[in-house]
């Protein structure tokens, strides 16, 4: 299930200065992040359906949790060069990554 909470006040003052341009792109990596989500949300659904015994289907979980994060780290580095670049506070983790 994901969970994410509200920007502080310093990220919305940030989000404020940005160029429309670094809008637009973080917008769409945050997009993007979404998209992975709900997509390894349905493949966790799909995969607890299965007739697994326990072991399987723990080390399937697994996999998949390591696929999907893996699926996700290249925009979560470009959120973070993002921020780097435009002066924005540290990226809240619980906005940018899934909790199991």
């Amino acid at each position: 299930m994901n969970r994410y909470k509200s920007p502080s006040t310093e990220e919305i003052v940030w989000w404020g200065r940005c160029s429309n341009a670094a809008q637009y792109k973080i917008q769409e990596i945050i997009r993007i992040l979404s998209d992975l989500d709900a997509q390894h949300n349905l493949e966790l659904d799909e995969l607890q359906h299965h007739a697994l015994d326990g072991k399987a289907q723990e080390g399937a979980v697994e996999k998949l949790k390591t696929t999907h994060q893996e699926r996700r780290r290249p925009y979560v580095r470009r959120l973070e060069e993002l921020r780097e670049r435009g002066g924005l506070p540290a990226v809240n983790s619980d906005m940018v990554q899934q909790e199991h």
